[in-house]
Formats: C-alpha cells, structure tokens, sequence
C-alpha cells in the first residue's frame, strides 16, 4: 500500500515543486539574474537561454517531464518500477540540490526552495526505501539515469529495436565495467614500459582509452541497427517472394501464409509469431 502511493505521489510531488517555480521564477529572474552572471560567468550562455523562456514554453516543458513521470508510474505499477526509481533519484537530487545550494550561495529565497522543504521527508522515505530495495550501485545507476533520463529513454529504444540482450541499467553497467578493466589494463602497460616518469601522458592514454572503452559497446548497437536495418529489407523482399507464390493456390488461407513466413523470418520472427497466436481471436487487427 505504501509503495502504491509513494509511486502515485511522484508526480504529485512534482506539480507541487513546478507550480512554485513557475509563479517565481520571473520576479526573481528581474532582481537576481546580474547577480547569478557575476557569480556563475561559465554558464551565461544557460542562464540566458533559460531567461528567454516564456511562461507558455515554460509549462509546456513542465508538462513534457510530467508526462516521462506519469508513464513511469504506470510502468512501476503494472510492471517495471526501474524507471520511475531512476526519475525519482533525478527529481530529490535536482530539487535538494540545485535549490538548496542556489539558496545559499545568494543567500536568499531560490524559487522551488518551499516545496523542496517541504518534500524533505517524502525524499528522506523515498531514499531509504529504495537503499532498502536495491544494491548502492543500482541506485548508483539510477540516479545517473534518472538525471539524464531523455538520453536514456532514446538509447531504451535503440536497445529495443535492435533486440539487445540488455537493458538500459545493464547496458550502462556493462560500459562503464569495460571502461574500467581497459583503464587498469592501460595503467599496468604504461607502467610495465616506464611511462611513470611521464605522468601527464599516463594519464592521457589511460583517460583516452577509457573513454575509447566506455563508448565501445554503444558504437556497435548502432553498427548493429544500421546492419539490421539491411536485413529487414532482404526479409521483407524474401516475405513478397513466399506471398506471391502462396497467395494463387486454393488451399492457402492467411494462417498458413504466417506460417510460412515465419519459417523463413529472422529479424521480423518474433512479430510474426505474436501475429500467428493472436490471429484467431484478433482477426485482422493484428496486422
């Protein structure tokens, strides 16, 4: 029960903290925004970018996110809770963070720092149950997730369409493991052929390599797409060869042409079967 509405409560959470910042952000922007460009001069290109915004482009990306939180929350409920723990984890690190820090360092109201109080002991609980729930490196990982969850919903679906064996968590574990056993295996080298006398090209090749490593595995899901995306097209002309030949016979039915097409399927395999199963009681909606 708590778990329901500890799910159910994120977006919740989230109108309360945006409605906030949304109704003061402007009349703060007016009298603190010389002050932010002369403590913060690396991020001026940001902070007028985020100036420029209107209300209405204002709420419209407010309403972009609630809609990520709202389908999580399905997710978490009927089947998944992965990411909606992973938004979760970008949302209390954001609010805590980013509105506490602001607060102090103008030493003044930073618009969303109400709700962020008040949604201390929501965070608190939500955190300790999740400690509770998963590992610290899962947590660790969804929250990496969790705060660039646009990057990671776009790789999801590349995962998905390339029918990878991971998903987004596993995927991003699997890199950053490679990315650390080539930067052990390039330290031993450069110390095995005397490079520690050179310490800043030491740590240029093992950052390098590191980095080589970690974007690996991503380089070749999208070899892969690009590879299956041919072979989509061979089976789709293989699928017209069979339908022309089958499609002038008596005693062919549309069963029995998923049936063969299923027989000579790869990439499109698992759609047909699906097909096949639900034809009997679908009818042709399945198509």
């Amino acid at each position: 029960m708590f778990d329901l509405l500890f799910y159910i409560s994120l977006p919740i959470a989230y109108i309360l903290h945006d409605v906030e910042e949304l109704l003061t952000r402007r009349r703060w922007e007016k009298r603190h925004y010389n002050d932010l460009v002369e403590k913060c001069p690396n991020f001026i290109s940001l902070f007028s970018a985020i100036k420029d915004l209107n209300q209405v482009k204002y709420t419209i990306v407010i309403l972009e996110q609630l809609l990520f939180l709202v389908i999580a929350v399905i997710m978490a409920v009927y089947s998944d809770p992965m990411p909606m723990c992973a938004l979760f984890w970008g949302f209390a690190i954001h609010t805590v963070l980013q509105h506490f820090f602001l607060s102090v360092l103008f030493r003044s109201y930073y618009p969303g720092l109400i709700s962020s109080v008040l949604l201390l002991p929501y965070f608190a609980y939500g955190i300790y149950s999740l400690l509770n729930m998963y590992s610290i490196v899962e947590n660790i990982v969804m929250n990496h997730i969790g705060r660039h969850y646009r990057h990671y919903f776009k790789m999801d679906r590349l995962l998905k369409s390339i029918a990878s064996q991971y998903n987004v968590k596993e995927f991003l574990v699997k890199r950053v493991v490679t990315s650390f056993i080539a930067m052990i295996i390039v330290t031993v080298f450069d110390l095995s052929i005397g490079l520690l006398s050179n310490i800043p090209a030491m740590v240029i090749s093992v950052l390098l390599c590191g980095l080589i490593a970690y974007h690996y595995h991503y380089m070749m899901i999208l070899f892969k797409k690009q590879m299956i995306q041919l072979e989509r097209e061979n089976e789709i002309v293989r699928f017209q060869s069979v339908i022309l030949i089958l499609m002038h016979m008596e005693w062919t039915t549309v069963n029995r042409i998923l049936n063969w097409l299923e027989d000579f399927a790869s990439v499109f395999k698992y759609d047909i079967e699906k097909m096949n199963d639900q034809l009997c009681y679908k009818g042709y909606r399945v198509f």
